[in-house]
């Protein structure tokens, strides 16, 4: 935790030099006569390593302690337990904080995303689709936002079905504050993850970065509605990065907003899928 905070080391260096060097203590004691051999890390970002103080591990234990007592699985990239899914992507979590039950990390899942400001029947579609999706014991993951991620979690649990609910927040300050109780549902029926510590607030940098582990964590993409920019869209694009197979229901259907979603049909990007059977039986060829 003590080197997250650190300028310039992004978990994808931060992963190397831990790997390189045999794990996260040796990079704290690492030596400056080793430098040469890290050519990826800047002087000043090794300089910063060895400001690490002794208050600064005492506060990394303490989150260490709070999660133990508090029932939050903290699983390191380099944990058995870490999901494959999450290794393969750019730039991948050096640790993450899980909340409920672990299984559901490595069962076939389907990512939903959309807008906040989707009409009512795209909510409605969205639930619908979510619970027959679980019903056929498939996971729902999304990032517990309003809208479509809502409606996709709660289609989930209305079936008794799994869920994921990936955060761009800790563990213990849940965004937004009206998704706590919806939080706490998911806790105790299927799993909450985030990358940060649990007292970490929200901001607009970490909602995005959360967009990557919530389309890692799926074994495809579901677009239901979107802007022509936004969050959506961001997740589309690392989606794309991921290699992941992309979903949007036809125009047809009259889900809205859907500037983003008929962009993608027009760049070739998706396959239009009415219904849960259709996405099946496309998805089943390539990646469940």
């Amino acid at each position: 935790m003590a080197l997250k905070k650190i300028n310039g080391l992004g978990n994808t260096r931060l992963i190397q030099l831990a790997t390189e060097l045999g794990g996260w203590e040796k990079v704290i004691k690492v030596d400056f006569k080793h430098l040469e051999k890290f050519s990826f890390i800047k002087q000043k970002t090794f300089e910063e390593i060895k400001s690490i103080s002794e208050s600064d591990l005492d506060k990394a234990r303490a989150d260490f302690d709070y999660c133990s007592n508090n029932n939050i699985t903290v699983i390191s990239f380099f944990d058995e337990r870490f999901p494959p899914k999450l290794k393969g992507i750019p730039s991948p979590p050096s640790a993450i904080f899980a909340k409920g039950k672990l299984s559901n990390l490595n069962k076939p899942a389907i990512s939903f995303v959309g807008s906040r400001s989707s009409t009512e029947k795209s909510k409605e579609w969205t639930f619908k689709f979510a619970k027959e999706l679980a019903e056929k014991d498939y996971v729902v993951v999304s990032g517990a936002a309003r809208g479509i991620d809502t409606a996709a979690h709660a289609g989930a649990l209305s079936s008794n079905g799994r869920t994921i609910a990936v955060l761009g927040c800790g563990l213990e300050n849940i965004y937004p504050k009206e998704n706590e109780s919806l939080i706490t549902e998911i806790i105790e029926n299927g799993l909450v993850v985030s990358e940060y510590p649990p007292s970490e607030n929200v901001t607009r940098i970490s909602l995005l970065e959360r967009n990557r582990i919530t389309s890692g964590l799926g074994n495809a993409l579901l677009l239901v509605t979107a802007l022509d920019g936004g969050g959506s869209m961001s997740q589309v694009k690392n989606a794309i990065a991921q290699r992941k197979q992309i979903f949007v229901p036809p125009p047809g259907l009259g889900l809205e907003p859907s500037v983003g979603v008929l962009r993608l049909i027009r760049e070739n990007k998706a396959s239009q899928i009415k219904n849960v059977d259709e996405l099946l039986n496309i998805a089943s060829h390539q990646t469940l």
